[in-house]
């Protein structure tokens, strides 16, 4: 495949990220004013986690002594910090550092079901405001254990109405924030039937195709979100994770990828830095952290998609 120049790349991601968006839930109103959040709440699971020594569960950048650099190779949830000059007290922004207005109540190895938990310790006794700007993305611990539920492809259609239940849980949660006066921004689960952990599973299973059952669970999963959250264009936001990564994986090259199907990490997550990675990778240049979780650079186009959502959507 013909390698993209640097400015041939800029223009595909951003025709692809305009794409994206203009299918997005709320994007059609004209923006009446600018949204300008006073607190960013975050929900969901180590996707959007910052750990107390900033390791994120992707590829974390180095400092010179080797020490982690928790400013590079941002979260998607710093990318839409940056943007409002909100931090974390993990990684504390200059200007936001004595009080950061940035809260992550994610937490790694959770659910949909962890989601209604996470909601009530971030309401506390104040509750939620119109300039709260919050952020779910979890349901990838969903998807698998459904899918590690079948025996047999005789399960499928058990394992797809329970991802649909799953989804419509999630969704209810969404619409319970924007129901309380928050404003939402919801990620979609990239497509698990595409991971290198599926296709390992695929590999070492021949009794049904493990990969294809995973496609069809994290879709009915995203279906049954999409169709559970409010749709009236001015609370909620959607980031379509799951068109991304699909688009990505079609054509790797034509994003900047020179691999999509190998883990870019050889030590477990959140551990992974810059200096642990197989022979051929960088933060930028593979899809996959691990087998399950997005490198920095999906990481980074997340962000990027949640900022022009917040920006467009008419919150």
């Amino acid at each position: 495949m013909k390698k993209l120049s640097p400015l041939r790349l800029g223009l595909a991601t951003v025709g692809l990220l305009a794409t994206l968006l203009a299918s997005s839930c709320g994007g059609s109103g004209e923006l009446v004013a600018t949204f300008a959040p006073q607190r960013i709440l975050v929900f969901g699971d180590e996707n959007s986690v910052l750990t107390s020594t900033g390791n994120k569960y992707s590829i974390n950048a180095l400092n010179a002594d080797s020490t982690i650099n928790c400013f590079s190779n941002p979260l998607w949830i710093q990318v839409l910090g940056n943007q409002y000059g909100i931090g974390y007290p993990e990684c504390s922004l200059v200007g936001d550092v004595a009080t950061p207005r940035g809260k992550i109540f994610a937490a790694p190895e959770t659910g949909v079901a962890d989601i209604q938990a996470q909601i009530a310790a971030a309401a506390g006794t104040s509750g939620f405001t119109s300039t709260d700007l919050t952020t779910i993305y979890t349901g990838l611990k969903d998807i698998v254990a459904i899918y590690q539920t079948m025996s047999s492809g005789s399960d499928l259609d058990a394992a797809r109405s329970a991802a649909e239940a799953a989804g419509a849980v999630l969704g209810q949660q969404v619409n319970f924030l924007a129901d309380a006066g928050a404003r939402v921004l919801i990620v979609t689960v990239p497509n698990v039937g595409l991971t290198p952990y599926a296709l390992v599973e695929k590999a070492t299973h021949t009794d049904f195709d493990r990969a294809d059952a995973l496609t069809q669970i994290t879709n009915r999963f995203n279906a049954r979100l999409r169709s559970t959250i409010y749709n009236d264009g001015r609370r909620i936001g959607l980031i379509q994770l799951d068109e991304y990564v699909g688009v990505v994986i079609g054509c790797p090259g034509c994003y900047g990828y020179i691999d999509a199907i190998t883990p870019a990490c050889t030590v477990a997550l959140p551990n992974c830095t810059t200096a642990t990675l197989v022979p051929t990778a960088t933060s930028n240049n593979f899809l996959w952290a691990n087998d399950r979780l997005v490198g920095a650079t999906a990481q980074q186009q997340t962000g990027n998609l949640a900022v022009t959502r917040a920006i467009n959507n008419p919150f």
